[in-house]
Parts: structure tokens; sequence; C-alpha cells
């Protein structure tokens, strides 16, 4: 009998040991999980559900279009080049080129489309940093409006 309660504290302090345990590392999760920056994507994402469906729209006119403008990453020279069709683009036409970084909202860049000769932009990217980058370009064309969405990864 003497052995049996000698035993018996030494599974009670197990048990419990294994509990506080458990308890402190879901406590060192929490913690963790708190101190996390979270970057939303976009700050205004109620606002753009809205037009979800002109969106679509947009979209739908991009892919049916015989060609498509052309977002690259040129890595020697650092730059973006966005080259459009000839004959895509009215006169009048407007847009802009939304530069982004899914991580960090703070490094987003937005320009103009300021197109030479009718076909061609290119935007120095040297102060980009590294890693994943996405572009949006939009434009507005004969009344209509287009979207296009590339990404491309800066090494």
């Amino acid at each position: 009998m003497a052995a049996k309660n000698e035993t018996a504290p030494r599974w009670l302090w197990g048990i419990i040991l294994v509990i506080v345990v458990f308890v402190m590392v879901l406590v060192l999760v929490a913690v963790f999980a708190f101190q996390q920056d979270v970057n939303m994507v976009t700050d205004h994402y109620y606002e753009k559900d809205l037009n979800f469906e002109k969106h679509q729209e947009r979209l739908r006119r991009t892919r049916a279009l015989d060609q498509q403008p052309r977002v690259e990453y040129m890595a020697e020279e650092k730059l973006l080049r966005v080259a459009f069709p000839v004959g895509l683009l009215s006169a009048g036409a407007s847009g802009a080129v939304h530069i982004y970084r899914p991580s960090d909202a703070q490094q987003d860049r937005h320009f103009d489309l300021a197109l030479e000769g009718d076909t061609l932009q290119v935007i120095p990217v040297r102060s980009l940093s590294k890693g994943l980058w996405r572009t949006r370009l939009s434009w507005q064309s004969a009344g209509l409006e287009y979207y296009l969405e590339n990404s491309f990864y800066i090494p």
C-alpha cells in the first residue's frame, strides 16, 4: 500500500504540469497573434464591394479586346513598361497605373496615364523594395472603362 500512495502525487503533479504548460502556450500564442501588424490590401473595402458589378463589367470589356495592353517589369533597367496596342485608345483617353504592395499599403504608388506616342509609358521603379508587387491599370477610351491587373516580382 505504501508504494501506491507514493505514485499518486507524481501523477497528480504531472497532470497539473501538463495543464499549466498548455495554458502558458495558449497565452503566448495569443500575445504573439495580437502583436502582429495586419495590413488590409485596401482601407475602403465596403465601398469597393458596392462597385463590384461595375468592376466585373470593366474586366469583361478588357477580356473581349482583340489585343490587351501589356504591363511588363524590366529587371535590368528597373522599369515598368505599360504598352498599349496601336489603335486601342481613342483621342482623349485617360487612365491611371496603380502599383501596390499587398503586404504594405504605405509603399503604394499611383501614376496618371501619360503615354509617349499614344502607345507606351515607362515608369521607373528603382525606389521600390524587393518582393511581390501588383499593378492595376485602369483606363477610359471612347466612353468605356477598362481594367487590367498584373503582378511582378522584384528580386
